[in-house]
């Protein structure tokens, strides 16, 4: 696993935590895959003050790829396939090479296409973004603001841990910045904990949290 992320907040009414769940594990899925970055592995916890994931993610975006289309193949070339003034335009605008222009069929004519290949950003780079859109996804029967912040969650965030490969991952929401520690029992440890991604369970069940809900279930 080389990710973590964790919402930490104030109590979750119970009834709400199974819907939390399977919105972060459906969500990160979704997020990801729009995102173009693979997830091999994907771990869901929940506590009455915390939500999190562990997962093991690609190190770099997929390669995307998009069809352009350009003007009528008639417009472009002439009557021998000799490229004119709108195709040399058209090719220089899509950072491609004339050669690799294509006519297609479109509607009731063909037109000129690019094939535009835009090679991916390593998964650290698209992380904030991705890891924000996938917080504001997770919604609730009842939400609530608090203080004076613009967000809606259950219940008041008070901390957000985001690692990949055991470092900070720096972003803000609402003027909530992610943090290198997370938080175990509130009455019996309330010192905060600096974990690793590989000891996440070990390190919290030691400030007697045990963060894997099947586990604590049992």
């Amino acid at each position: 696993m080389n990710l973590l992320f964790e919402i930490g907040v104030e109590e979750i009414p119970a009834r709400f935590i199974p819907l939390a769940l399977n919105q972060l594990k459906e969500n990160s899925q979704k997020i990801f895959s729009e995102f173009r970055i693979e997830i091999e592995e994907l771990k869901t916890y929940a506590t009455p003050r915390r939500l999190a994931l562990k997962a093991k993610v690609s190190e770099e975006q997929a390669e995307d790829q998009k069809l352009i289309w350009g003007p009528p193949a008639y417009v472009a070339f002439d009557e021998e396939g000799n490229p004119k003034e709108s195709a040399y335009a058209f090719s220089k605008a899509q950072g491609v090479d004339i050669s690799q222009l294509e006519i297609k069929p479109k509607g009731k004519g063909n037109y000129v296409c690019a094939v535009v290949r835009e090679k991916g950003k390593k998964t650290e780079e698209v992380l904030p973004d991705l890891l924000k859109e996938l917080f504001f996804s997770i919604s609730f029967p009842k939400m609530m603001r608090w203080g004076m912040g613009n967000i809606k969650f259950v219940r008041p965030v008070r901390w957000i841990l985001a690692f990949y490969k055991d470092k900070l991952i720096s972003f803000e929401i609402d003027g909530i910045k992610t943090v290198g520690v997370t938080y175990g029992h509130r009455f019996l440890f309330e010192k905060p904990i600096y974990i690793s991604i590989e000891d996440y369970e070990k390190t919290l069940e030691s400030a007697f949290v045990i963060v894997d809900h099947n586990k604590r279930k049992k």
